[in-house]
């Protein structure tokens, strides 16, 4: 069992390293390059850039807030 955990875990350290420099890159070293470059063809638009993160913390920020409402009032 905990050699498949370790397993999962790279996984998941492999993939989050991937999505942190592939949007770094997409934020601060894309708008430097011209717009009729073949790279701009590999990113979506730079709205997402922003809107994705946001979305996921909202989220996040929602679920975690639920879950302490729902813990005080089957505590309360």
């Amino acid at each position: 069992m905990g050699s498949a955990n370790k397993g999962v875990g790279w996984a998941v350290l492999i993939f989050t390293t991937v999505i942190f420099f592939y949007w770094t890159f997409w934020v601060l070293v894309l708008p430097f390059v011209d717009n009729d470059h073949p790279l701009q063809l590999a990113f979506p638009s730079k709205f997402y850039a922003l809107s994705i993160p946001v979305f996921i913390m909202v989220l996040g920020m929602t679920t975690t807030a639920s879950f302490i409402a729902v813990i005080l009032i089957r505590d309360g």
